[in-house]
């Protein structure tokens, strides 16, 4: 809390000095509401409520989640108000988030798996053993390259991918799929990680996605195995369930699903969760400067 209460202090006194040209009601008045709106926020997140133990049902039922040990799980109604409100993330559905049992909210430091159920078929993984992940891993680059340039028209910072954090892994027998990548924003002093999980099943997958430093490699891939065992999908809902005749299959194979979506799932999303404290305290507050320096985005 005592670095809450820097950062804010450090954030005031920037705040006069840039607007310091301004008359003295000006400044009263954004000081009141900086005041106000600041502590309203840390009254919602005071507020949170976490589960540490547990079974929750997920993906309308399709699945459950046990909290694993040394974790905490928000669940979807409270996640709106930390992805959306606190951090600044556009609106998304999901299932819940998962936080070390230790995590303070609003640490720099603080990493979380976001959950999620995606129903866009059935994942024929046929291709899995086939797969070239330097290849892959070269196109994405270059499709990378290309969504960064309509990010910079769109008034946001660059990116870059820089390479596998982790390289891709596929479990056959348990159908689970996990990677991490890094990725390199021109306002950021530090790589950004981005470590994917998919669990498949019989209409879907649950997607868990966290976001941290890439210096925060070894403690998130450390907790992998507890946060694959944490989810299973329900009798009926297993990927040995899939009925051709009735079920829908996904566009994607094991190789669409860790190349798709790179810049939608990694894109505005990682850079809003890589400075959660700062933006979620410069956004309460009306910091334009701040936000631009941090996200790169223009003033409109």
């Amino acid at each position: 809390m005592k670095k809450v209460l820097l950062l804010l202090i450090l954030f005031i006194v920037s705040n006069g000095i840039i607007y310091g040209q301004k008359d003295k009601k000006s400044k009263e008045a954004e000081s009141t509401e900086l005041d106000s709106a600041t502590l309203q926020m840390f009254k919602k997140v005071n507020a949170l409520t976490f589960k540490t133990e547990g079974t929750i049902a997920i993906a309308d039922g399709k699945a459950n989640l046990k909290v694993p040990a040394g974790f905490k799980y928000l669940d979807a109604q409270q996640t709106h108000f930390v992805l959306e409100e606190l951090w600044g993330n556009p609106p998304q559905t999901n299932d819940g988030m998962l936080f070390l049992a230790e995590a303070d909210m609003l640490s720099p430091q603080n990493w979380a798996f976001v959950v999620s159920f995606e129903d866009d078929g059935h994942i024929d993984d046929s291709d899995a053993g086939s797969l070239n992940y330097t290849e892959l891993l070269t196109q994405m680059k270059e499709d990378t390259k290309e969504g960064s340039a309509e990010r910079v028209k769109m008034g946001y910072g660059a990116i870059e991918l820089v390479g596998w954090a982790s390289p891709p892994y596929y479990d056959s027998e348990k159908k689970t799929l996990h990677w991490a990548k890094e990725l390199k924003f021109d306002q950021a002093e530090e790589n950004t990680l981005n470590y994917d999980v998919r669990i498949l099943g019989r209409s879907g997958l649950i997607s868990m996605n966290a976001v941290g430093s890439i210096t925060q490699l070894e403690e998130v891939k450390g907790k992998i195995p507890e946060i694959l065992n944490s989810v299973q999908f329900a009798e009926g809902n297993k990927y040995w369930d899939f009925n051709p005749s009735m079920d829908k299959v996904a566009a994607v194979g094991i190789g669409g699903l860790v190349a798709g979506k790179v810049l939608a799932k990694a894109g505005l999303f990682v850079i809003l969760l890589k400075y959660i404290k700062v933006i979620g305290l410069a956004v309460v507050a009306g910091g334009s400067w701040l936000w631009k320096r941090f996200t790169g985005r223009s003033e409109e």
